[in-house]
């Protein structure tokens, strides 16, 4: 039995591997030019399943709507999952010069594909929060708060250290000398989590607004010359703040971000969901949403200023609550249309025997900020053993193809044997 089992889970991992994860290693390397080639395929096969669907004998719209549905909102558990997965890949793929330049970061303003990832995390975080989940009474105290930042706060403290010890490239303009992406996630945790000990009745959406404005209408009264220029005009970096200027002034962007992610979070989990039909009305307010915050980005790009993650400005916040808004908006359909296929088949499918989440997504979504410390660490490991500037298409894609399966085989010996890192 025991064989059987591992035999089982090996091949569903091979699975995993091949469908979820393969994909997305050639779309930023060998198939970066059909990226738009990909997609309307996929939706060309999407559109397909969904008519042949519909034309079963055994499917009606009505008898669908009544179907009843699994508490559990797998479209976010994949969103969460998908965000750390692609993030992975970008942070060592980016090191090979398999990877396009044009989905590498901005220098200052522009948009790429790297420039998604501190984000899309950020939202990931926050949709799921405390703070999101209504009828959820936090288990706070500013002990605990000041605890688990410094958790964070270690991280980041560690990893600054490591890449001085390794002379590990980075780049200043991105977070500034000493500041990383740990210290903006242990600012903006002690922000949250502060706020939400203060009072319960907070409207994270106006709340949002409001910082987000605030931190613009700051940047356009000299902000954004001051993280360009520095203090001394030439780009200096003298102190402490102006040497992490970018860290430090960004973290305001990036906490307007989580408040309106735990907006979205409210929402969702104030819709009912006890059968397919409210999971099919869910689709309405997330496609006027999303709607709403790409014609923002248009105007503030074009109006206010031009999308900077360098900043995390007003246009960048958007942008990103625009992605974020698209992509689960797909995965819901994506569920969806999986439910009606299984509905089709069998009417009589029990909800104890459904499973939205393939295995590999369910253990990335267990260990999250350890899958993505992991990724870390083996990225720092291959840079040391490669030169991977010089490296061939072959050994780059060999190379992210080793360092994904590693990191696939530690997350899911991980969550087979029940051992969450807590971090």
């Amino acid at each position: 039995m025991f064989e059987l089992n591992f035999a089982a889970t090996r091949v569903e991992s091979i699975l995993d591997f091949i469908v979820l994860v393969l994909p997305g290693q050639l779309l930023v390397t060998l198939w970066s030019c059909y990226v738009q080639t990909f997609i309307g395929l996929t939706v060309i096969i999407l559109l397909l399943v969904v008519l042949l669907t519909h034309r079963h004998p055994s499917f009606t719209w009505t008898k669908f709507g009544e179907r009843k549905c699994s508490p559990q909102l797998a479209f976010i558990s994949n969103y969460r999952a998908y965000t750390l997965i692609y993030t992975a890949i970008s942070i060592l793929a980016v090191d090979f010069p398999a990877y396009p330049r044009r989905l590498c970061k901005a220098e200052t303003y522009g948009t790429g594909l790297m420039d998604t990832g501190v984000g899309l995390f950020i939202i990931a975080n926050a949709v799921v929060s405390q703070e999101a989940r209504l009828g959820y009474v936090p288990n706070l105290s500013l002990m605990k708060t000041l605890k688990s930042s410094s958790v964070l706060f270690a991280l980041g403290c560690l990893r600054l250290i490591m890449t001085r010890t390794v002379d590990y490239h980075e780049h200043v303009t991105e977070y500034g000398v000493h500041w990383n992406f740990f210290f903006t996630l242990a600012a903006v945790k002690i922000v949250g989590n502060l706020i939400s000990l203060i009072t319960t009745s907070v409207s994270w959406g106006g709340l949002s607004l409001l910082m987000g404005v605030g931190h613009q209408l700051m940047l356009s009264l000299g902000g954004s010359k001051y993280i360009i220029h520095g203090s001394d005009g030439q780009g200096g970096r003298h102190g402490l703040l102006d040497a992490n200027r970018e860290g430090i002034l960004s973290a305001l962007g990036y906490i307007s971000l989580y408040f309106f992610g735990i907006e979205i979070g409210r929402h969702i989990f104030a819709h009912k969901r006890n059968t397919m039909s409210d999971m099919l009305s869910l689709l309405k307010p997330l496609s006027v949403l999303q709607i709403i915050l790409w014609v923002g980005v248009l105007f503030t790009d074009t109006h206010v200023e031009p999308v900077s993650r360098r900043f995390a400005n007003l246009s960048y916040i958007l942008w990103i609550l625009a992605l974020s808004s698209m992509l689960l908006l797909q995965l819901l359909i994506v569920d969806i249309v999986t439910e009606a296929m299984q509905f089709s088949k069998d009417q009589k499918f029990h909800l104890e025997k459904r499973k939205l989440i393939p295995t590999l997504l369910d253990a990335v979504n267990y260990n999250g900020l350890a899958y993505f410390l992991f990724s870390n660490i083996l990225t720092g490991v291959v840079n040391l053993c490669l030169s991977t500037i010089y490296q061939s298409t072959f050994i780059s894609f060999l190379s992210i193809s080793l360092y994904m399966i590693t990191l696939q085989c530690i997350v899911v010996v991980l969550y087979t044997s029940k051992i969450a890192i807590k971090i």
